[in-house]
């Protein structure tokens, strides 16, 4: 008998995947809206720490426009406590777009307001989780 027999692990936890050897990053398929999405290409992915949800999204194409507070990214899982914090960044140029919202209510990024571009952008951030 080791120290863990008797304790139950919930198994999205940082604790039981570190155990088998599964802590890694999830990749999943990523809903979003955007003022203009022109030929992107979005792709998403996710890693649980306890009781927390990191999430990065890459996307690329001819044309990508934000407007804050309208466009969204759902997130991968469901969101609890009071919100998160989330951020837009400008792979092309590396520069920084600006900080975004994590809505518990609905479950969304809404990232900062972005003109129309044909640049990379990374939208990456943390929240609660059930």
């Amino acid at each position: 008998m080791n120290d863990l027999d008797d304790i139950i692990l919930d198994k999205r936890s940082f604790a039981y995947r570190e155990i088998i050897g599964q802590d890694k990053w999830e990749t999943w398929t990523v809903t979003y809206s955007f003022v203009t999405a022109t030929s992107l290409t979005v792709v998403g992915r996710f890693h649980t720490i306890g009781k927390q949800c990191f999430f990065q999204v890459k996307s690329s194409g001819t044309s990508l426009e934000t407007t804050a507070g309208t466009s969204y990214i759902d997130l991968p899982i469901t969101a609890a406590g009071y919100g998160g914090s989330g951020t837009m960044m400008n792979d092309t140029s590396n520069v920084a777009v600006g900080v975004g919202h994590i809505d518990v209510a609905t479950n969304r990024f809404f990232p900062p307001s972005q003109g129309p571009s044909a640049n990379n952008f990374i939208f990456a951030g943390w929240y609660e989780i059930i």
